[in-house]
């Protein structure tokens, strides 16, 4: 079937008929007599096109960016009439796309959240035509770049040194502000560290078995290593690494350092007894014995050797009774006030005060 079409003078008009194309002129010219009883101008069947894409030529991931376009009559360069449709394609064959309907300025636009890998794709704007417009596009280079994050550490601050350890960070796009979920997130306390993968919510946890740490101030890192979707990133923060225990002395010594015993007695019982974590607890670690003179005659630390007696040897606590007990020699070590501490892994939990006379 063939297509006449004409355009009179402030009117077209158009017939689909079978005749040959010198039939479909007298067609015309017996309507144009008729109808218009005027000349008629010809016109071909639709009108030439011309699009030009003028939206966004970059974005990263998961950023929403507005594609548009401007169409046009070839010919004359005016705007094309409104109602017809342009359809933007991100990639070639098409990955993701959207369309939009051209306004009375000619520009159609639509808005389309990339969901594509850093890298660089074609984006072709179409319009696809009608019955009065031909068909035409244009394409260009979209650039899909890996978008920004934010990583903040949320675990503990105050680590306590021989236990398990669990840290998190939360894990978020800068673009959208989203949490990103399925990513690696590595942490590192020292030469200690572990990985999380990133939940729903974009936290990642995982737990660092006993820390072995120097006590005191000390960082922990929180890092992305990165991807095609995401950029890097990495944060550290500020932690105090201390022992969890804490040792209480215990009678015949008193906790206000004014217990006096007389050096003729024989022996001064130390006991302790230890909580962790602020709870009393009766699994006792290994602990250790130190003893300072700290007035009358000689101060300072005293050689273990001098205070040790037939119960105790050494400087290890005996465990009896959920407590650290330590009998030292009264008499050899003389006049003076002492201070007894306990230590545990190397670090003071706890201390006690006492004189001799």
């Amino acid at each position: 079937m063939k297509t006449c079409f004409r355009y009179f003078v402030g009117r077209a008009l158009k017939f689909n008929t079978l005749l040959p194309s010198t039939a479909c002129a007298l067609l015309w010219a017996l309507a144009g007599s008729l109808l218009f009883g005027g000349l008629m101008q010809t016109r071909a069947a639709t009108v030439a096109t011309e699009t030009l894409y003028t939206g966004a030529t970059a974005g990263n991931y998961l950023e929403t960016v507005t594609l548009s376009a401007t169409i046009s009559d070839a010919s004359s360069g005016l705007p094309t009439a409104t109602g017809t449709q342009v359809h933007f394609s991100l990639g070639q064959p098409e990955l993701q796309g959207c369309s939009g309907i051209v306004d009375a300025a000619g520009h159609a636009s639509c808005s389309l959240q990339i969901q594509q890998p850093a890298g660089s794709y074609p984006i072709v704007a179409s319009e696809l035509g009608d019955d009065t417009y031909s068909a035409s596009s244009h394409a260009i280079t979209f650039t899909v770049a890996a978008s920004g994050t934010s990583l903040v550490y949320t675990g503990p601050s105050l680590i306590a040194n021989g236990l398990p350890l669990t840290v998190s960070a939360r894990f978020t796009d800068t673009s959208t502000s989203m949490p990103i979920s399925g990513e690696v997130i590595s942490f590192f306390l020292g030469a200690q560290g572990c990985q999380g993968t990133t939940d729903g919510t974009g936290v990642a946890t995982c737990t660092i078995n006993n820390v072995s740490q120097p006590l005191g101030p000390a960082s922990i890192t929180a890092s992305f290593a990165g991807d095609a979707n995401y950029l890097a990133n990495s944060t550290t923060s500020s932690v105090l690494i201390s022992l969890p225990y804490t040792a209480q002395i215990q009678q015949p010594i008193n906790s206000n350092g004014s217990s006096v015993f007389s050096v003729r007695r024989g022996v001064v019982p130390v006991k302790f007894t230890l909580s962790l974590n602020g709870v009393a607890t009766c699994s006792l670690p290994p602990a250790t014995i130190a003893l300072t003179r700290t007035s009358g005659g000689t101060t300072g630390t005293i050689d273990e050797s001098v205070y040790g007696g037939s119960a105790d040897t050494g400087s290890n606590f005996r465990i009896d009774s959920c407590q650290y007990i330590y009998n030292l020699s009264a008499s050899a070590l003389g006049v003076g006030t002492y201070r007894v501490d306990i230590l545990i892994n190397g670090g003071l939990v706890g201390s006690g005060i006492f004189q001799l006379k």
